[in-house]
């Protein structure tokens, strides 16, 4: 009797593309710094401690508008090139691909295959915003 091929749910199709984005600390650190230079940072953090597998990319570029976080944490796999904040411009404008992560994937990729807090603020907002990615479910603070 010949096997059934079954279509792979979006949930593991999603992580199957993220860990081909995504190989390695390191990778995901230099994402995260060229999310950080393509944001105008002049100062940027970075940390890793290896024994617990963590990393963290601090800067002072332009931020994140409280209201992009919300949608961020509100997208679905359907959605996941909605995290293209920084990256997104009027089709045809060249510029796009002098963006390092022109394409937008790193932060959605990371948020699917590890627990990513994002932290961020604006010069206009008073207020620091968070949101925390584990798998499928997302928290605003």
């Amino acid at each position: 009797m010949p096997k059934i091929i079954r279509q792979l749910s979006s949930v593991t199709r999603s992580r199957l593309r993220s860990t081909q984005i995504l190989t390695s600390i390191p990778q995901i650190v230099s994402e995260l710094v060229q999310n950080s230079i393509d944001a105008e940072a002049s100062h940027i953090d970075i940390g890793i401690d290896c024994a617990q597998w963590t990393c963290w990319v601090r800067d002072d570029g332009v931020g994140i508008p409280v209201e992009d976080l919300r949608q961020m944490s509100k997208a679905a796999d359907s959605a996941r090139y909605r995290w293209r904040t920084s990256k997104m411009h009027p089709s045809g404008e060249s510029s796009i691909m002098s963006m390092f992560g022109f394409r937008g994937e790193a932060l959605a990729s990371a948020a699917e295959i590890a627990c990513l807090e994002i932290s961020s603020r604006t010069a206009e907002e008073n207020e620091t915003w968070s949101v925390i990615f584990k798998g499928s479910c997302q928290i605003m603070s």
